[in-house]
């Protein structure tokens, strides 16, 4: 899980589509492992708690939990329904952000894998916590110990699929989206993750080359300004 600033324009969206615009309880899913759902999920709780609401951050991926091991927090078995769901949660500093880290196991725990039971602990959650960001595994990955993330995203009030261009394909995509329409989730967007689409000055690079045959040397010249432009460089 990376940290990304939450400054970026993009960040500031999601946060105004999302939780600035009502949603007390955000489910961050995937269609498939590796999409940045977790930094994603990590950011928007970051962004949340900097605009002064209480904010728990709650790690449901089992497949391949984050946030404990992010921020060094440990992990304890706790189930939804009991006190081990309160107890567990771990406060972050200083700040208005609190975590509960992955459960440490959940295999025939079917209280994580019930709709119900899981929207009456997210309420239980919102008497101490304004808002609640879930952290969720992939729609398209299942195991026996893996908790459902439509029935996560379901008992949320808004769902938010990330999108990793370049490496999902469009069926994943539509099977995400089928999975949390038959859940019955609300889906208020997507978030595409750009890490895998080349930058701007290396598409105005290739573009240069076309013309190679006609210019050679003005192109080449012309590449070198792109390389060094710091503005065309820069990493968003």
């Amino acid at each position: 899980m990376r940290q990304i600033p939450i400054q970026y324009s993009e960040v500031e969206e999601l946060y105004g589509r999302t939780v600035a615009a009502g949603f007390q309880s955000i489910g961050v899913t995937a269609a498939k492992p590796g999409e940045g759902s977790s930094t994603i999920a990590y950011a928007l709780a970051r962004r949340t708690a900097a605009a002064g609401k209480k904010t728990l951050l709650v790690d449901f991926n089992m497949a391949t939990p984050s946030v404990g091991a992010r921020l060094a927090l440990v992990s304890k078995t706790w189930q939804p329904g009991s006190d081990s769901a309160v107890d567990a949660i771990h406060p972050l500093g200083s700040t208005r952000l609190y975590a509960l880290p992955a459960p440490s196991c959940t295999v025939d725990a079917w209280a994580f894998r019930e709709v119900s039971q899981l929207s009456a602990q997210i309420a239980q959650w919102h008497k101490d916590y304004e808002v609640v960001i879930a952290d969720t595994s992939s729609l398209t990955k299942r195991n026996r110990g893996n908790i459902p993330p439509e029935v996560v995203c379901a008992a949320c009030s808004g769902t938010v699929l990330v999108v990793r261009s370049g490496r999902t394909r469009e069926v994943n995509v539509i099977e995400a989206r089928d999975r949390l329409d038959r859940a019955g989730a609300r889906i208020l967007g997507s978030v595409m993750n750009d890490m895998n689409a080349p930058g701007l000055a290396a598409e105005l690079m290739r573009e240069t080359r076309r013309l190679d045959r006609f210019a050679p040397k003005t192109m080449e010249k012309l590449r070198g300004v792109i390389r060094r432009s710091s503005l065309l460089n820069q990493v968003i």
